[in-house]
């Protein structure tokens, strides 16, 4: 995308983007990803409740909000960033019912 010169108004298509945490997406898509977002992060979660002590999610400013476990010594022993390609991959695991071997899968790398 060409940079803006200080004080023009954006672009239309600058314009057709929505953020969705720090990232921006098309407008067209931007709901639907809010939808799946939350969807794939509740699964991801109640996939790590059953593995690790404590769940929760941090915001990095670098590469968006993530799920994170720790064990029962407060150490972080696995982290799930939400960004759109990580979405798109739990997504393809989900609709093979095969989440819960990808994130085992993460989880052992």
């Amino acid at each position: 995308m060409a940079k803006r010169k200080k004080g023009n108004k954006p672009s239309t298509a600058e314009q057709e983007f929505e953020q969705v945490d720090i990232f921006y997406l098309p407008k067209a898509v931007a709901s639907m990803y809010r939808v799946l977002r939350q969807a794939v992060k509740e699964e991801i979660m109640d996939w790590a409740q059953a593995k690790f002590s404590s769940v929760t999610t941090v915001s990095d400013p670098d590469e968006g909000e993530a799920v994170i476990a720790l064990n029962a010594d407060q150490e972080e022993v696995f982290r799930y960033y939400l960004n759109p390609n990580n979405i798109s991959q739990a997504q393809q695991a989900r609709d093979k019912d095969r989440l819960d071997d990808y994130l085992s899968q993460l989880f052992e790398d």
